[in-house]
């Protein structure tokens, strides 16, 4: 996969990739995509990750993790694809501006389609989330929410799920 970390002088761009079947097992990083630590915001755009951790039932497709970085600005996950993760298609951590999910898709995650912790505004539009072992879109401590425009099917329990989420709002 590819791996960011700790770039703390400005932010970071993971553009046009294709991440596949990545190794499984003890000790193996399972995730796609993983930008941590970065500290002024992260721009994913026209990523492809498919096959990774399938068989460990842990692989992460996109992760984006800034723990512990003060001043992060916005980040975006753009027109990206990911499909057949053993865990979370794509994970959001963390992100101290506003996070943009536009225009994706996961499909056959082993958990949570997309999962967003601890965030500013969220806004999650023109993404479909097709079949996941848990919630297809999982907002959690953020600041506001918008989902609009969305596919969300197949998931094993909540299709939407809010939880400590204060002004979010659906259509």
């Amino acid at each position: 996969g590819i791996r960011v970390n700790n770039t703390s002088l400005g932010g970071v761009t993971v553009a046009n990739n294709v991440v596949g079947s990545n190794a499984t097992g003890a000790g193996v990083d399972n995730d796609g995509i993983q930008v941590s630590n970065t500290g002024l915001g992260v721009v994913l755009d026209g990523n492809s990750v498919t096959n990774v951790g399938f068989v460990a039932g842990a692989g992460r497709g996109i992760v984006i993790d800034v723990t512990g970085m003060a001043g992060n600005g916005d980040s975006s996950i753009l027109n990206s694809t990911v499909s057949n993760t053993g865990g979370v298609g794509i994970l959001a951590q963390s992100i101290g501006g506003n996070l943009l999910a536009n225009v994706g898709s996961v499909s056959n995650a082993g958990d949570t389609g997309l999962r967003v912790n601890y965030a500013g505004n969220v806004t999650v539009s023109g993404f479909t989330v097709d079949g996941s072992g848990n919630h297809g879109v999982h907002l959690r401590n953020i600041s506001g929410g918008t989902v609009s425009n969305d596919t969300i099917a197949n998931s094993t329990n909540d299709g939407l799920r809010s939880f400590l989420c204060c002004s979010c709002s659906h259509d």
